[in-house]
């Protein structure tokens, strides 16, 4: 069945990436119509669960609290418009053989990509996709980790996507909690409505981000300008960062106390 125009974008997607397409190159949806090829019940580490994206307005499986961290992260990236968790890779005709027996497909002949992201597109460039595999250090002492990832590696250099591992040197503990305190900060937002507040309270963060005053003095002082309460310049604050209306230095922060820092 063909997607009708525009309904695999989130409203969010719709203002900063109208043009994506529906499907990838190799059909698999993109936006609010993908499905995760993995459900977070399958997980077998500490963390297996739904947890929502704010712009692609979608439920993600995510099976680690590593894998939630780079979710949050993902957010807050200059130019990431989409992402698509445990994106399949396999070969097609095989799988299809193993259906026509009525055999179980087995799992290595499915493999996933932890997270498969998408860059947007601008003057001089097309919409590019880059691939993440999360993996914890204990992952890495084994050896079919390291022979899965070539496998990785060799699957995005055939499609041209970029491929990069996130392990929790990459990705500490603190890092992701940062991410995560943030862009839960837009939780009851509809961030393309809030659009246009985000501008404005940017516009004013900007100015008065000196490195030195907290988040909280910086916000209260902004929510007094801009006429709103301090939850919601908070809100505000998230969405302008989701928005790519302003960077955050995540190193140093640590809680609303922490100076506000932007990069």
């Amino acid at each position: 069945m063909l997607l009708k125009a525009a309904d695999h974008l989130s409203p969010y997607q719709l203002l900063v990436c109208p043009d994506l397409p529906a499907v990838d190159g190799r059909g698999v949806p993109n936006g609010m119509k993908y499905r995760s090829f993995l459900d977070a019940t399958t997980a077998t580490t500490s963390l297996a669960n739904v947890t929502w994206g704010y712009i692609s307005s979608r439920g993600y499986e995510l099976l680690s609290f590593l894998e939630r961290s780079v979710h949050y992260w993902l957010h807050l990236q200059p130019d990431v418009v989409d992402w698509r968790e445990q994106y399949p890779f396999f070969d097609p005709n095989e799988v299809a053989r193993y259906m026509r027996t009525g055999k179980r497909v087995p799992r290595n002949k499915v493999p996933t990509l932890d997270f498969v992201y998408t860059l947007a597109a601008n003057d001089n460039q097309p919409y590019r996709s880059g691939a993440i595999s999360v993996k914890s250090k204990e992952e890495l002492k084994l050896a079919a980790t390291w022979r899965r990832m070539e496998r990785e590696q060799a699957f995005c250099a055939q499609h041209g996507w970029s491929w990069r591992m996130i392990t929790e040197e990459q990705m500490p503990t603190s890092k992701g909690r940062a991410c995560r305190e943030v862009v839960l900060w837009a939780q009851y937002s509809e961030i393309a409505a809030d659009a246009d507040s985000a501008r404005l309270l940017a516009a004013l963060v900007r100015k008065s981000a000196n490195g030195h005053d907290s988040f909280e003095d910086v916000l209260s002082d902004s929510a007094l300008q801009l006429g709103c309460t301090l939850n919601d310049a908070y809100t505000f604050f998230a969405v302008a960062c989701i928005s790519k209306l302003l960077f955050l230095d995540l190193s140093k922060f640590r809680n609303i106390h922490s100076p506000l820092v932007l990069l």
